[in-house]
């Protein structure tokens, strides 16, 4: 019962710390693609290429992602990386495409340039134009997401185990405490059975337990009184009839001693 208890608290619990993880994460990311894009909104016309990159690089350190920001068509003007020359066409990408057009997009995608699964945020530039004057991706490894959402599962695990391990110890003490008056009462009836009426049980536990234990008690007493009844009875009894027993015992003897035939004699033996 403690264990389905603990299950069914800390599950959804953990369900929704993850989600929050993963939403704030999100958040996050997309929070810092717009506060870029709209600081290159001054810088991207005409590009101004040391200023986008000093750009990029801080936002890259602050997401620990990487920050790309493209032209209009599309093209590479700054990466924080480094990795990609300037001009490297981008504008094929799904979420810079969808950027371009004026969408904000936020996907998780596998990387086949980096052999993982990321979180790709764009959102694009807006420069008072009717077109975007570009784009702004933020690329961050879901690793990293589910690294934190595993630290925050084997923190709810340890919680669950430290409300778990003593659950067993104070189960027993419980059920101990539950127990003993009926262990009590069972030593009671023990001892009665044994011929000692003059055992009482303890009033003790529940109002159930003092209710059986009260019962006892009151059978035990009323099966005392009627053995008692019983013993005086029975040397009453046997008072009253010593005399006249003693009495036809000796009218026989006179009897048989008086008899002369075989057979009065036989049926006076028996007697």
């Amino acid at each position: 019962m403690l264990v389905l208890a603990i299950v069914a608290l800390l599950v959804p619990l953990g369900l929704s710390l993850r989600d929050r993880v993963d939403a704030e994460v999100k958040l996050q990311s997309r929070s810092q693609a717009e506060i870029v894009a709209a600081r290159a909104s001054a810088l991207i016309d005409p590009p101004q290429t040391r200023e986008l990159n000093e750009l990029a690089q801080k936002a890259a350190r602050e997401v620990r992602g990487r920050v790309l920001i493209v032209g209009p068509t599309g093209r590479m003007l700054s990466d924080s990386s480094g990795v990609v020359a300037r001009g490297t066409p981008y504008g094929s990408r799904p979420e810079i495409r969808a950027a371009l057009t004026g969408e904000v997009t936020q996907v998780r995608r596998s990387s086949q340039t980096l052999g993982e699964e990321i979180l790709a945020t764009a959102v694009p530039v807006l420069s008072g134009a009717s077109r975007p004057a570009g784009a702004v991706r933020i690329t961050q490894s879901v690793a990293a997401v589910n690294r934190a959402i595993r630290r925050t599962w084997l923190a709810i695990a340890l919680i669950g185990g430290l409300v778990l391990a003593p659950g067993p110890v104070a189960g027993g003490m419980i059920a101990r405490q539950v127990a003993r008056p009926i262990l009590r009462l069972d030593e009671a009836a023990e001892r009665v059975a044994g011929g000692d009426l003059s055992v009482r049980a303890r009033i003790e536990g529940s109002t159930e337990q003092q209710k059986l234990a009260r019962t006892f008690n009151g059978m035990t007493e009323r099966l005392a009184t009627l053995l008692a009844a019983q013993r005086e009875f029975v040397a009453d009894a046997s008072h009253q009839l010593r005399t006249p027993l003693a009495g036809l015992r000796l009218s026989i003897e006179e009897a048989r001693a008086e008899a002369l035939a075989p057979l009065q004699q036989e049926g006076l033996d028996a007697a």
